[in-house]
């Protein structure tokens, strides 16, 4: 996990190290002067920048919060390389963070391990003897980053912007959006097509044949199928009334009893809390008949999915690639984004 390492370690050189930026300024060609501003001012403003910017091959947009984002992702980048570089100067703690970074982008040793910094993760999915297990493995796997079945996370409370509480929420999709599984044209008929593919690529690599990659594959797509069915739309969750039902902990339970919410909030190592908002009833109630009607084995395998999507960036250079060219077929990106050397 090599560039999302080296993420986490930015906060903690930040609290040691100083740096010097420069000041942006505004560039004031970006305005077209023959606009009328009083007619058009989105024009007036960015009329010559919509005119001469193109989208970097390795980015999916592009404008001047992006632009931000870069500069500063640079800035990082210089301040751990100057950690990772050594040297008589280094505290404990800057020595901490800069092999850190190191061991992150090192591409060899990345490559060279393959799917092996998995396996324990894998072997714990493969171990869970029963659907309440499985719960456990989940939240193994929601704690490492990916989010498989549903979401879990805190928040203001709706009621009480003082208090944060717990939410769950609807969730456990590969592709961006419920529409992706459900509408039948054709650009959503090729995404799942190629999340079909992906898939099976990533199972192969893990070791499975290729009709097993392929029947798991398959598992996938027919779960995530019905979590999308379950799901709320876009547009409906704009509203804030369509998500707000605060319930007490018992009574999240109770309406989704195949999701053991009591061992996956122990599993997740949770504080003690008695209410929670969970966003989409429906979602729940749905969703646990998914659980209840999947077999065991297909449950693994979408659970191992999500482990192993979600880790395809880091690992060695055939995940990398196969994540990338399903990144490209939904985002247009044409390039992989540089790592650091």
């Amino acid at each position: 996990m090599r560039l999302f390492c080296s993420l986490l370690a930015i906060p903690l050189l930040l609290a040691v190290s100083g740096f010097a930026q420069s000041q942006p300024t505004i560039n004031l060609d970006t305005i077209d002067k023959t606009v009328d501003p009083c007619v058009d001012f989105y024009q007036y403003a960015c009329g010559n920048w919509l005119k001469t910017t193109e989208i970097p091959a390795d980015q999916t947009s592009w404008g001047s919060f992006v632009d931000i984002r870069e500069r500063n992702a640079g800035v990082m980048r210089q301040i751990l390389e100057k950690a990772a570089a050594g040297g008589p100067g280094r505290d404990a703690i800057t020595q901490k963070i800069g092999d850190y970074y190191g061991s992150c982008i090192d591409e060899s040793a990345a490559n060279a391990h393959g799917v092996d910094p998995l396996k324990p993760e894998l072997k714990r999915i493969a171990n869970a003897k029963d659907k309440a297990g499985l719960i456990e493995a989940v939240a193994r796997v929601q704690m490492i980053g990916p989010n498989p079945l549903f979401n879990f996370y805190a928040s203001p409370d709706l009621h009480s912007a003082n208090d944060v509480i717990a939410y769950i929420d609807q969730g456990g999709l590969s592709l961006p959006d419920r529409d992706y599984y459900l509408k039948d044209d054709p650009k959503m008929a090729a995404a799942r097509k190629s999340l079909v593919e992906y898939a099976t690529q990533l199972f192969t690599l893990i070791g499975q044949t290729p009709k097993q990659a392929e029947d798991s594959a398959q598992a996938v797509l027919r779960i995530e199928t019905a979590l999308a069915k379950a799901s709320m739309d876009r547009t409906a969750r704009r509203d804030p009334k369509t998500r707000d039902h605060k319930m007490t902990r018992a009574e999240a339970a109770a309406l989704a009893p195949n999701f053991y919410l009591d061992r996956y909030f122990a599993a997740m190592g949770t504080p003690q809390f008695s209410t929670l908002n969970v966003t989409n009833p429906d979602f729940f109630k749905q969703a646990n008949g998914v659980l209840q009607s999947e077999p065991l084995d297909a449950l693994r395998t979408y659970v191992t999915w999500h482990l192993i999507d979600g880790a395809a960036p880091w690992l060695s250079q055939p995940f990398v690639d196969a994540n990338f060219n399903m990144q490209k077929t939904l985002t247009g990106q044409s390039e992989i984004k540089s790592k650091p050397n």
